[in-house]
């Protein structure tokens, strides 16, 4: 049994992005999908000794008609290795960073940046630095 079982990931995403739309302490919502990009052989491709990842983050500032549709030609875009909300709580001491996954079924995981693998290191990592330069 998938966790996010086909065709529902959009409804859970919508949800979850409204719920984080109402809360005046969050802000900086994205959703980035990421995927390793693959050469010819389809094999990841490989640069510098890391695998290289694509990410499409897209920024949701409201929800609307016009950001749902986006949202939704962005997913079926595909392919998508990684589908992760981000964003900053301004109620969180330290390190402001949220974020939740959208995980395929038995995908486990530790809260701490020490559980999180490549492809979602690299996604957060681009996340901040964006947040930074804005």
């Amino acid at each position: 049994m998938e966790v996010n079982p086909k065709g529902t990931v959009f409804v859970e995403l919508i949800a979850k992005l409204m719920d984080l739309l109402t809360d005046p302490n969050f802000s900086r919502i994205e959703v980035v999908m990421a995927n390793y990009e693959l050469d010819d052989n389809g094999q990841r491709k490989v640069k510098s000794g890391k695998e290289v990842v694509a990410m499409r983050p897209f920024v949701v500032e409201g929800m609307d008609e016009t950001v749902q549709d986006g949202l939704r030609k962005e997913l079926d875009r595909g392919p998508i290795t990684l589908l992760m909300v981000l964003w900053i709580d301004r109620t969180q001491k330290g390190v402001p960073l949220r974020m939740l996954f959208f995980d395929e079924a038995g995908k486990r995981r530790t809260p701490r940046i020490d559980g999180m693998d490549h492809l979602e290191k690299s996604v957060m990592a681009d996340y901040l630095n964006r947040q930074v330069k804005s």
